[in-house]
C-alpha cells in the first residue's frame, strides 16, 4: 500500500533541467538525508539543487528494525522535500554501509576479438575477472559497483582505459562490491511502500559515496584509509596506488563512544550523548585551563537527576579517546584481516596520505589529532605489518560541488564531514555506474555477442593462434 496518495504528482518540476536531476536517499541510523543534484558529465561537479534531513526512526544499529515505521519516515521527508523545491520524485537511489556488502578484487582475460581493443572485449575480460573472486556468493549478494584497477595487453601495462588500442590479449584487474541481496529486497520494498510512483533505480556502497565526495586525485595516488564514521556502523575504503583495494565495514560507530561513557559513568544513553556532543574533546592533551578542564560536564542534568557523578571536562576527554584508540585499533585489526596474509611480515599497502575522516562521528572535536596520535602508536609497536599508514588524519571536505540558490538555508553545510555520503551518492551513481560495463561495443565493431559477430570471432581467434 502507498503512503502517497495520486495527488502527489501535483507538483510541476519547475527547473529547466529538472529532468537530470539525481535524488540520492541516505538512510542512516541517526538521520535520514534527502539530497537532490545535477552532475556535470564532463567533470562531475555536482550542483546541490535540493537539501533536507529528519531524524531517522525505523532504523537500529544500521539494521531496519521496523519497516512501516521507517516508510513512513521516508514518506514523511519526501513530501516536505517535494513541497519545499516544486519537484516530482520518480526515481531514487539509495544507500548501503559496508556492514552489507562483500568485496574481493580478481584478475581476468580475454583474447581480442579483432585484434583492436573494444569495449566488448573489455566487459569480456571484466566478467571473467569476475568469475575468479572467490569470496563474493552470487546467491546471496548483488554485483553493485565494478571498479577496474588497471589493464594489461601485451607489453603495455597500467592502463586505464584500453579501448582502441591493438593486442592480441587483454588481461583486467577489477575490484568487486557486492550487497547483501536480503538488504536490497528490503530497501525496495520499503520504496515502493513509500509510494508505487518512486522507483528504487540503485544502490551505491557509502565507501563508494564518501570517496567521490572528499578524495583528491593525489590522496589516491599516495594512499589513504578514508573512514566513515556513522551512527552505528563505520566503513572502511583502503586506496593505494589510485586504486580501490579493500571494502568492508564494522558494527562500531559513534554510538561506541557514548556506551563507552555510559557504562563508565554509570548514566544513561542519552545523557552520555549530550555531554559527549557538548563538551567532548577527543584528545585530552587538547585541553587547556581555558576551556575548564574542571568543569562538572553533568552539571546541568543533575536538576533532573541529583544522583549523577561529578565528571570534569578532563575526565570526559580521557574516556572518548580510550573510546577511540579501542575502536580504531579494532578498525586496524580488521583491516590486516581483510588482507591476503600469504605473505605475512610483508608491507602490502603504504598509505602515505594517511586517514580521511568522514561521518557524524568525525565531527567529535580534535578527533583527527587524536586519530594521528592512535596510528603513530600502533606504527611503533609494530602489531599490523601488512600496511604502513602515515600518521596523518584530516577531515573529508567536498571537492568540486556546489548550490544552487536556496537549495540550503545555509550552504556552508556543505563542507560538513557528516554530508559526505548523501552528497556522494550523486557524483558515485554517474562515476561508478556498473551499466557502463555492461556488453556494448562503444566503437562501432560488429563484435557483440549477435551469431555474424561470433563467427568471425571464431574465423579471428583461429587466425591468431593457429596459423
Amino acid at each position: 500500500m502507498s503512503l502517497f496518495s495520486k495527488k502527489q504528482n501535483q507538483y510541476p518540476v519547475v527547473a529547466s533541467n529538472s529532468g537530470n536531476q539525481i535524488f540520492a536517499l541516505d538512510i542512516g541510523s541517526r538521520t535520514i538525508r534527502l539530497v537532490s543534484g545535477i552532475v556535470d558529465n564532463n567533470n562531475l561537479t555536482i550542483t546541490v539543487t535540493g537539501y533536507q534531513e529528519i531524524p531517522s526512526r525505523g532504523v537500529k544499529n544500521g539494521t531496519v528494525a521496523d519497516p512501516q515505521l521507517l516508510a513512513n519516515t521516508i514518506a514523511d521527508l519526501i513530501s516536505t522535500f517535494q513541497q519545499k523545491f516544486n519537484v516530482e520524485i520518480k526515481s531514487i537511489v539509495t544507500n548501503v554501509c559496508g556492514c552489507y556488502i562483500k568485496s574481493g578484487s580478481g584478475e581476468g582475460q580475454t583474447t581480442v576479438q579483432n585484434n583492436q581493443i573494444t569495449a566488448f572485449d573489455r566487459n569480456a575480460a571484466i566478467k571473467d575477472a569476475q568469475d575468479s573472486v572467490s569470496n563474493i556468493n552470487l546467491n546471496e549478494y548483488s554485483i553493485v559497483h565494478i571498479i577496474p584497477q588497471e589493464y594489461e595487453s601485451g607489453s603495455n601495462k597500467n592502463l586505464i582505459n584500453p579501448i582502441g588500442l591493438y593486442a592480441r590479449k587483454l588481461v583486467a584487474k577489477v575490484h568487486f562490491i557486492a550487497c547483501n541481496k536480503i538488504y536490497l529486497k528490503n530497501v525496495d520494498m520499503i520504496i515502493r511502500n513509500v509510494s508505487n510512483t518512486i522507483e528504487s533505480t540503485s544502490i551505491v556502497f557509502d565507501g563508494n559515496a564518501a570517496a567521490s565526495l572528499v578524495l583528491s586525485d593525489s590522496d589516491k595516488e599516495l594512499g589513504c584509509l578514508l573512514i566513515d564514521i556513522g551512527a552505528s556502523t563505520t566503513t572502511i575504503t583502503l586506496f593505494a596506488e589510485r586504486n580501490q583495494k579493500l571494502s568492508f565495514g564494522i558494527s562500531e560507530g559513534g554510538d561506541f563512544i557514548t556506551k563507552y561513557i555510559a557504562s563508565s559513568l554509570r548514566i544513561d544513553m542519552r545523557e552520555a550523548e549530550y555531554i559527549k556532543i557538548k563538551y567532548g574533546q577527543a584528545n585530552p592533551k587538547r585541553l587547556d585551563s581555558i576551556d575548564g578542564t574542571s568543569d562538572d560536564v553533568l552539571h546541568e542534568l543533575r536538576r533532573s537527576n541529583p544522583s549523577l557523578p561529578v565528571v570534569s571536562r578532563a575526565d570526559l576527554s580521557k574516556l572518548i579517546s580510550q573510546a577511540v584508540y579501542e575502536m580504531f585499533t579494532s578498525i586496524l585489526r580488521e583491516l590486516e584481516n581483510k588482507i591476503d596474509n600469504r605473505e605475512k611480515n610483508k608491507i602490502k599497502y603504504k598509505l602515505d596520505a594517511g586517514v580521511v575522516l568522514v561521518g557524524g562521528g568525525s565531527h567529535l572535536k580534535d578527533i583527527a589529532n587524536l586519530v594521528e596520535w592512535v596510528i603513530f602508536k600502533n606504527n611503533e609497536s609494530n602489531k599490523y605489518s601488512q600496511v604502513k599508514i602515515s600518521p596523518k588524519a584530516k577531515l573529508g571536505l567536498p571537492i568540486g560541488v556546489k548550490a544552487y540558490n536556496s537549495a540550503l538555508e545555509r550552504p556552508e553545510e556543505l563542507n560538513y564531514p557528516n554530508k559526505a555520503v548523501a552528497l556522494g551518492i550523486i557524483r558515485s551513481h554517474v562515476a561508478d555506474n556498473p551499466n557502463q560495463f555492461s556488453k556494448t561495443d562503444g566503437m562501432g565493431y560488429s563484435s557483440g555477442p549477435g551469431i555474424g559477430s561470433k563467427i568471425n570471432a571464431m574465423k579471428n581467434w583461429i587466425k591468431r593462434e593457429v596459423f
